[in-house]
């Protein structure tokens, strides 16, 4: 019951454009009602998440970055490679898994060990053998950076 109803509260709010104005309270809530792991339906695919750090997703807001997804189903052909840079969980790496086919393939990069043992276990639950996953960074430079972490991804420095 509680699931329906703020899932129905993040989709009014993220319709309406105010979803990010009460992301920083959702997350406090968040952390703790929601559970630590789940295995949910996004679209075609099965994704285990974090519900505490993938609000989105757990209840059903798929509003995010349509814009990426539509570019993604227009510019993808069967055969192509796609770099996903900061794959974080693989939502838009399973996509492209599929768009490219077997005869495709997508190389994954997250450097974060978190995000990057749950994209391993969403390649694994779904099956996908297109998909080259790599525990690593990509930047502009050679050498060694840091990497900070926050709740929806991070950033270096």
């Amino acid at each position: 019951m509680i699931k329906v109803l703020l899932r129905t509260i993040i989709i009014a709010l993220g319709k309406m454009g105010l979803i990010h104005r009460f992301f920083s309270i959702g997350t406090r809530i968040a952390k703790f009602i929601l559970p630590e792991e789940r295995t949910i339906e996004v679209g075609k695919y099965r994704m285990i998440i974090n519900p505490k750090e993938d609000l989105g997703l757990y209840f059903g807001y798929e509003g995010v970055e349509p814009e990426v997804m539509h570019a993604l189903k227009r510019l993808l052909k069967r055969g192509d490679t796609f770099f996903d840079v900061g794959a974080y969980k693989g939502y838009y790496s399973l996509m492209a898994s599929e768009l490219v086919g077997e005869s495709g393939k997508v190389v994954a990069f997250e450097p974060d060990r978190k995000a990057f043992d749950y994209l391993l276990k969403n390649i694994k639950i779904n099956n996908i053998s297109n998909i080259i996953a790599k525990n690593i960074a990509l930047s502009d430079f050679e050498g060694r950076s840091g990497l900070i972490t926050g709740g929806m991804g991070g950033s270096f420095r």
